[in-house]
């Protein structure tokens, strides 16, 4: 993937909620099946429930960051936002589901 191609990165601060967040991923990865468009980023607050090793397992594709403690959604955003690689950062929680043209829409208003 070339990262000119990356047009949102999706930010996700993950504590304790990973069938929400799994649900959240399958609806976004529904919209861009081939990973191309989107990059994802999603910071465990250590959860310790099995959710950093369901990331790795189930979606490869996303990068994931391992707090050794919860730092806070502000803190765990800040942790990864500087190294996003797309034109605009969506901040989303894991109780999300992206419903068809979401992301297409916000990004539309941005241009």
């Amino acid at each position: 993937m070339n990262n000119s191609d990356i047009t949102v990165s999706i930010v996700t601060v993950n504590w304790k909620t990973p069938q929400l967040l799994s649900q959240c991923l399958d609806s976004i990865s529904e919209l861009d099946e081939n990973h191309q468009f989107f990059e994802y980023l999603i910071v465990d607050n250590n959860s310790a429930d099995g959710s950093v090793e369901m990331l790795k397992e189930r979606y490869p594709y996303v990068k994931v960051l391992a707090n050794d403690k919860n730092l806070g959604f502000s803190k765990a955003c800040n942790q990864v936002i500087p190294d996003a690689k797309g034109k605009y950062v969506l901040l989303l929680n894991p109780d999300t589901v992206i419903t068809r043209n979401a992301i297409s829409n916000l990004v539309t208003f941005m241009e």
